[in-house]
């Protein structure tokens, strides 16, 4: 009797063999897909990336003329629930933050606004595109999303040429 139980015996040892190899390759699989995942947010973070603002209107003129780059200017006060929107989702979008990686950018309080420098922002937020000699390309007024945003970026670029 032995002779004919072998058989099934030694399979279920493989069976368990292979169920606790099975349950080790599922821990496995698990443990990669979370570093793929960590790995994919952080690449996503790097390029995507925060926008590099400028300190001030003064600073972001002089690393314009310097480096012969256009600038964005954003022009919001500090409780506009558009100027939040507009810089949390449209600005902070992948392919926005690419596209703006040409420009010198920079945000300025309405308030904070010298005469001279830009034109006056009646409502906000309201981002101008300038070339590096100052000259005004675009005015774009109040909240955008990403779709026409990119239009507003296409405008101002082709404005450069």
């Amino acid at each position: 009797m032995h002779s004919i139980l072998s058989p099934y015996l030694s399979m279920s040892k493989i069976g368990r063999v292979g169920a606790s190899h099975h349950a080790s390759s599922r821990v496995h699989s698990v443990s990669f897909i979370k570093t793929l995942s960590l790995a994919l947010l952080f690449f996503v973070q790097l390029y995507a990336g925060e926008l590099e603002w400028q300190k001030d209107l003064a600073t972001a003129f002089a690393k314009s003329a310097t480096e012969h780059k256009p600038l964005m200017v954003l022009v919001e006060k500090t409780h506009c629930r558009w100027c939040k929107k507009m810089k949390e989702e449209t600005l902070q979008d992948a392919k926005i933050s690419q596209r703006l990686k040409q420009f010198i950018i920079v945000k300025v309080h309405k308030e904070e606004i010298d005469s001279g420098t830009i034109p006056y922002a009646k409502l906000v937020p309201t981002i101008y595109f300038l070339d590096h000699n100052k000259k005004l390309l675009e005015s774009v007024i109040g909240y955008y999303g990403v779709l026409d945003f990119n239009s507003w970026i296409d405008d101002a670029e082709v404005k450069l040429r």
